[in-house]
């Protein structure tokens, strides 16, 4: 019983207190257990143990690291793996934060100083009563706000980005969806292939580029407005995509990626007849 108490507390990097349920193990993140050097924390939470030592104990779990109520006064990254998930509640990143996991996490009610570049890779995000901006705008930092999802990203009660603050934001998800939110920043690029919004909007000072399959309930406000790499009309006011895209100009969209798709097939296709040789040749 006690080898198996040392054995989950190596599994999670002696990271903090471990408790075991069924099917997963839960570390409670302790501050004073995360390494550091001068200038940051390196979190890692990757299982190392050696595979036969997990399963003849059963511990082959996933393990959620739970980092709440914490205070960092460095750069923090947290790296993970497919069987990471990272929560984070109530705490304090004063010198940025990146997490790096192939697992899911979530950021709740958590205040970040972003600058320079905020980046979360994940399988699945959530972000839930926060707001991400550019605290270093009046120095002109730039903010590059990057959210790499593999599955699903959901934005709830939250405000990302900030206009006229020198930042830009890249979003990148299977599906996004957003709850009570404002995404805006100078420059926006949102690649999704279901996006659902519910009383919220996406406002870009200079660009707001979508690029995605499906969409419901997306408000958008930019002076240049492009989607799936058309370009369609500026609004200086709050309006519904839908109302942006009608039906001809979907079906004009369509039928401009279709043909720009022939184009190419021809331009690679070694046997392409050459026309205008071919109506030379009839003379």
């Amino acid at each position: 019983m006690l080898y198996r108490y040392f054995l989950k507390k190596k599994i999670t990097n002696n990271l903090g207190k471990v408790i075991e349920e069924n099917d997963k193990l839960i570390c409670y993140v302790n501050k004073k257990k995360c390494k550091s050097n001068k200038k940051e924390y390196n979190i890692i939470c990757i299982n190392r143990l050696d595979r036969d030592i997990i399963d003849k104990y059963g511990l082959d779990k996933d393990i959620y690291y739970v980092f709440d109520d914490l205070d960092f006064n460095k750069k923090v990254n947290i790296i993970g793996d497919e069987k990471s998930h990272i929560s984070i509640n109530n705490s304090k990143f004063d010198y940025g934060l990146s997490i790096y996991t192939d697992g899911r996490c979530s950021l709740d009610r958590t205040f970040i100083r972003a600058y320079n570049l905020f980046i979360v890779h994940a399988y699945d995000l959530e972000i839930k009563d926060m707001n991400i901006c550019n605290v270093m705008s009046a120095l002109n930092y730039n903010l590059i706000v990057n959210l790499e999802v593999d599955k699903k990203l959901d934005v709830i009660n939250s405000s990302i980005g900030q206009l006229k603050t020198n930042t830009k934001i890249m979003i990148s998800s299977e599906e996004f969806s957003a709850l009570n939110s404002k995404i805006s920043a100078d420059n926006v690029l949102i690649d999704s292939n279901n996006i659902l919004f519910d009383n919220s909007v996406i406002i870009g000072n200079r660009e707001v580029e979508l690029i995605n399959n499906k969409f419901k309930n997306v408000d958008v406000k930019s002076s240049n407005i492009i989607y799936n790499k058309n370009k369609i009309n500026k609004s200086n006011d709050i309006v519904s995509l839908s109302d942006m895209l009608d039906l001809s100009v979907v079906k004009k969209v369509e039928l401009i990626d279709f043909l720009k798709k022939v184009k190419q097939e021809c331009n690679t296709c070694n046997n392409c007849v050459d026309f205008k040789v071919l109506k030379k040749s009839r003379y």
